[in-house]
Formats: structure tokens, C-alpha cells, sequence
């Protein structure tokens, strides 16, 4: 499929050259059965004319950026990885299939039509601010092999309404400011819940949290009236419930 996006490219999806006007026709693509091999043509050039080429089992960087009117992808089930701003400016793209690899930094970031994410168990991280600022996400499905949530991840996801995570690390930021938040599901192999990982989410009004250590601002201004505590928990950090003036209840299992 190396060949094939790097010759269709400025065509079909959009920006392979950056002084094109033509950001592409293409709105629907099912890539579950390709293989993205090395070779072909450039798939994209920036502003300094650098080219970008495809790699094996890899989306690169910038790959799908800008491509307006694509609304849904389904991705290659041997995905090894989404580089760096590979959807980001996807203006239209609506839902999303990643079954396996890793999610770079910022690769969604700003796509602004994408309700819907599905994340396979063959995902193992996701990336500093993949998520940032997609104002429509309302679904995102995660699974079991996540074991790092990086910083900012799903900053200002103002319209996600609940989240399961199953194990792994929860970045500084990672769900801050997602204002519509009302449940949050902490699985007993989460270790860890960064610095305001959930600061600022207005809606969230309780919360079990069985092992993790928690993170300074962690739940910083929510809406919290009920926290539980799992008797693995030994320490609440500096503010990390403050400003939740509604508490009626913390309780501790140890």
C-alpha cells in the first residue's frame, strides 16, 4: 500500500503537496486487510519541502492530515503505529478503528467531527494530546492492553460522557477539562493517575479508585459527591480533591 498512498495521495486524500489546493474527495477507507509497506512516492511535503515516505505497518506522520472530507477510517490489524499528526485537521473524520500498535502524540488532535473511537486490545499507548481538543467525541471504547494514557491525551474532550480503564499509567491532564464526564471506570491494574488528570471535569460526580496512587489537582474541581478509596490506596496528595464542594462522602478501605 506504500506505492499506492504516495502516488494517490495528492488526489484521493489530500496534501502530499503543501501548496495544493486540492484537500481531496476521498470519505470513506477500510485499510483492516492492507499492509503499508515501504516505497512508492512521497505521500506528503511540509513547508520546508521535506518529504515524508511511507514505512512498514506504520501510518506516518502527517499521512491523512488535513484531508477534510474524510469522515472514517478502519486501520490495518497489523498497525504497529500512528506517528505524529497524522490525522490532526481531519475536520469531517467521524469514526475511527485502530486494532493494535501505538498512537502518537497529537495524532487527532483538533478533529473536530470525530464522535466515535474504538481502540482495539492490541493498543498499547496512547500519545501526549492524540485526542486534544475533539470536541465531538462522545465514544471512546479502550482496550485491555493499554498500558500508558500519556499527558493530555483527551484534554478538553468537552462532549465525552464516560470512560473504562482497565490498567496501565493515566498522564498528567490526560481527561482534563472534559466537561460532559460523568463516569469514570478505574480498573484494579491502573496504577497510576497523574497530576489533574481529571482536573476540571464538571460533570463527574463519584469515583472508586481501587489501587492507583493519585496525582497532585487529580480531581481538582469536579463535581464529586461520593469518593472510594481501595485499601491499596495509602496517601491523597496535595488538592487532589480540591474545590469539590459537593462531597458527602470518602471512604477508605484501608
Amino acid at each position: 500500500l506504500g506505492p499506492f498512498i504516495g502516488a494517490v495521495a495528492g488526489e484521493m486524500l489530500g496534501g502530499s503537496d503543501f501548496s495544493s489546493a486540492n484537500w481531496g474527495k476521498l470519505t470513506t477507507l477500510d485499510l483492516t486487510k492492507a499492509t503499508i509497506e515501504k516505497g512508492g512516492e512521497y505521500y506528503y511535503m511540509d513547508s520546508n519541502k521535506e518529504e515524508y515516505n511511507t514505512s512498514n505497518h506504520v501510518i506516518g506522520e502527517y499521512m491523512f492530515y488535513g484531508c477534510a472530507n474524510l469522515q472514517s477510517i478502519s486501520l490495518p490489524e497489523n498497525l504497529i503505529s500512528i506517528e505524529t499528526a497524522t490525522f490532526t485537521n481531519c475536520s469531517s473524520l467521524q469514526t475511527v478503528h485502530i486494532p493494535s500498535g501505538t498512537i502518537g502524540a497529537s495524532s487527532f488532535t483538533n478533529s473536530v467531527a470525530l464522535a466515535s473511537v474504538t481502540i482495539g486490545d492490541g493498543v498499547t499507548s496512547i500519545g501526549s494530546a492524540a485526542f486534544k481538543d475533539c470536541d465531538a467525541l462522545t465514544t471512546v471504547t479502550i482496550g485491555t492492553g493499554i498500558e500508558q494514557i500519556s499527558s493530555e491525551a483527551f484534554y478538553d474532550c468537552d462532549a465525552l460522557i464516560s470512560i473504562d480503564i482497565v490498567k496501565g499509567t493515566i498522564g498528567t491532564g490526560a481527561f482534563q477539562s472534559c466537561d460532559d464526564l460523568e463516569s469514570v471506570t478505574i480498573g484494579k491494574e491502573v496504577t497510576s493517575i497523574g497530576n489533574s488528570a481529571f482536573s476540571g471535569c464538571s460533570s463527574l460526580t463519584s469515583i472508586f479508585i481501587p489501587k492507583a496512587t493519585i496525582g497532585t489537582k487529580a480531581f481538582q474541581s469536579c463535581a464529586l459527591t461520593h469518593v472510594s478509596l481501595g485499601e491499596s490506596v495509602t496517601k491523597i496528595p496535595d488538592a487532589a480533591f480540591y474545590n469539590n464542594g459537593s462531597i458527602q462522602e470518602i471512604y477508605c478501605y484501608n
